[in-house]
């Protein structure tokens, strides 16, 4: 793809491959040069000899079911009339799932009780709560079903609010094994968030799922903004920045629903406290509307250390941002002036040193919650 001039862009160094989904020739030929890659193993993946009891494995569990995955007791069982340990059907799975044959997840139980036989599933499953409705209704089948279960107006919320009820997401997903994995697959990377709501039901709410703004309220108050303009701003930062917020405000009780609009949030992370985002090309602006548990520096500081994390675990470390005043002067220049530090300041500069790389969702969120409400 490197030496494909017409297909990649290369921006401060990186590597861009701009599709549109109606260029079928384009496509085409990206999926040609991948296989390309692949084919001739370039990276090594699949150098490494392995056994004809692991091929018969990998071609015996697409004989157990004709769903597009299968449990991870059944491989096992798999393994075991062909001899293997699990140990060994363990070690063959996560070698299959680096060759891209499958997909294969072990961060928690719940995603490693599913090996994903057909990849695609995935994003198609996705593509249920995860769409442009304006662009990409829903089938008229799938559409029938959800009336039928009485759960359109359920359909219409997680568009406008990105609140999705556990039923609506068994019924978009099928069965309770697919609606549990992606319900987990989705925690953990920061695109669905769980919250429990004054009655004790849980809801869950999808930042990416809203096709609009309305309803989301911009409140005043002290505001900066994270800017991506020297690099970039992917699609996706923001929907899981806005779920790491949501995920911190919950560990406290009694705390209002946040509001989720398209590319804007409302989020308490107190009783009084309230702060609101909002993403505008390349830049994400941070109002915070009150604060009383939090100084306005250290909910700077807090979004700062979230947007680390986020940068570790999905963009390999790249992702470059700078924060600034209103007025466009770089946050950290703002303490000089007189009339901005009684506004944004702290007495004593603010120093975050959370640890972000390499450390699981819910010991980050807890080490932020005990890091920053512990100050407050």
């Amino acid at each position: 793809l490197d030496e494909e001039s017409d297909l990649v862009v290369k921006i401060n160094g990186r590597l861009f491959i701009p599709t549109n989904a109606s260029d079928k020739t384009k496509k085409q030929s990206i999926r040609d040069n991948i296989s390309k890659v692949v084919s001739e193993n370039r990276f090594g993946i699949a150098s490494r000899a392995i056994s004809i009891r692991w091929a018969k494995l990998l071609d015996d569990l697409g004989s157990v079911t004709k769903m597009p995955w299968v449990s991870s007791a059944d491989a096992n069982q798999v393994g075991k009339s062909l001899g293997i340990k699990d140990v060994e059907v363990d070690n063959a799975l996560r070698y299959f799932n680096d060759c891209g044959l499958i997909t294969y997840l072990e961060a928690t139980d719940t995603l490693k009780s599913m090996i994903i036989l057909d990849p695609e599933w995935i994003s198609k499953q996705l593509g249920m709560v995860i769409r442009d409705r304006n662009t990409h209704s829903l089938a008229a089948k799938e559409m029938e079903k959800l009336k039928s279960l009485g759960y359109e107006k359920d359909l219409d919320e997680l568009f406008r609010s990105g609140c999705a009820t556990y039923n609506l997401l068994l019924s978009l997903w099928d069965d309770e094994e697919s609606a549990r994995f992606m319900v987990e697959l989705m925690k953990h990377t920061l695109l669905l968030s769980e919250w429990k709501g004054s009655s004790g039901e849980n809801t869950y709410l999808i930042p990416a799922a809203p096709s609009s703004k309305d309803g989301i309220e911009k409140g005043k108050g002290p505001t900066c903004s994270f800017s991506f303009a020297d690099s970039s701003l992917p699609f996706g930062v923001f929907e899981r920045l806005v779920c790491l917020c949501i995920d911190f405000s919950a560990t406290q009780e009694k705390i209002k629903t946040p509001t989720v609009g398209r590319a804007c949030a409302r989020i308490w992370l107190g009783n009084a406290d309230v702060i609101c985002l909002e993403q505008k090309d390349d830049t994400i602006s941070l109002v915070v509307e009150n604060s009383t548990k939090l100084t306005p520096e250290r909910y700077v500081s807090l979004i700062d250390t979230m947007l680390g994390k986020i940068s570790d675990d999905f963009m390999d470390g790249m992702l470059e941002w700078k924060v600034k005043l209103s007025d466009g002067q770089a946050y950290k220049d703002g303490r000089r002036d007189s009339k901005l530090r009684d506004f944004w300041y702290d007495d004593v500069e603010a120093t975050t040193n959370i640890p972000t790389k390499g450390v699981d969702l819910p010991s980050f969120v807890e080490t932020l919650s005990t890091f920053f409400l512990a100050k407050a």
